[in-house]
């Protein structure tokens, strides 16, 4: 298999992984949307190359989410399992 592919579908099994986890972690409705986005976000390696204000602009006003909470919510992905 060409690298290229190999490296499509572990990124594609990390952000299916970690948005597997959302469903085992207490979150509340905005939370969890913060953590969605955040995970959306991430490159092929798992790092996230997005600028926090790169995440909070495109989330719906009506969630009125600061940096601030995409921060502690990245905080709490953090922990996820990989690291």
């Amino acid at each position: 298999g060409d690298l290229y592919g190999q490296r499509a579908a572990a990124a594609e099994s990390l952000t299916e992984h970690l948005a597997r986890q959302l469903d085992f972690a207490p979150w509340s409705p905005r939370d969890r949307r913060i953590a969605e986005a955040i995970i959306a976000s991430l490159d092929d390696d798992g790092y996230l190359r997005e600028d926090l204000d790169g995440i909070v602009a495109p989330l719906p006003a009506d969630l009125h989410a600061s940096r601030a909470d995409v921060q502690q919510v990245l905080a709490r992905i953090q922990q996820f399992d990989p690291v």
